[in-house]
C-alpha cells in the first residue's frame, strides 16, 4: 500500500484539512486493516484498477493544529508521499506493512 496527501485550501486559517489517497491494495482483509488504521478518517472517494485489480481510496480528515498533522504523520505506517502547495512531490516515509 502506499499513501499520498495534500492540504486543501480552506476559507478557516486556524484548520488543516488534508485528503489522503490510499492506492495499491487487494481484496476485503487488506481494506478492513486499512479502515481500522485510520478510523478516524472519513472516506470521500473509491475506485479500482481493472487492470491491476488494485483499490484506491480517498479520505478526509481536518487537524486543528499543524503539529496535529505531523504527529498524526508520524505514526502513520505506510510508504507517504505528499504534494506540496507548489506541486511538487516529497517522499514522507519508507516502505513499511500493515
Amino acid at each position: 500500500m502506499i499513501a499520498t496527501t495534500w492540504r486543501l485550501k480552506t476559507e478557516n486559517k486556524n484548520k488543516y484539512v488534508y485528503r489522503l489517497q490510499v492506492e495499491s491494495f487487494k481484496g476485503k482483509r487488506s481494506k478492513n486493516k486499512l479502515l481500522k488504521l485510520i478510523k478516524e478518517w472519513e472516506i470521500v472517494g473509491e475506485g479500482f484498477d481493472s487492470k491491476t485489480k488494485d483499490s484506491i481510496l480517498f479520505f478526509s480528515r481536518e487537524f486543528d493544529t499543524m503539529a496535529e498533522w505531523r504527529q498524526w504523520l508520524k505514526e502513520f505506517p505506510l510508504e507517504t508521499f505528499e504534494i506540496k502547495s507548489n506541486g511538487k512531490v516529497k517522499k514522507i516515509k519508507k516502505r513499511t506493512t500493515i
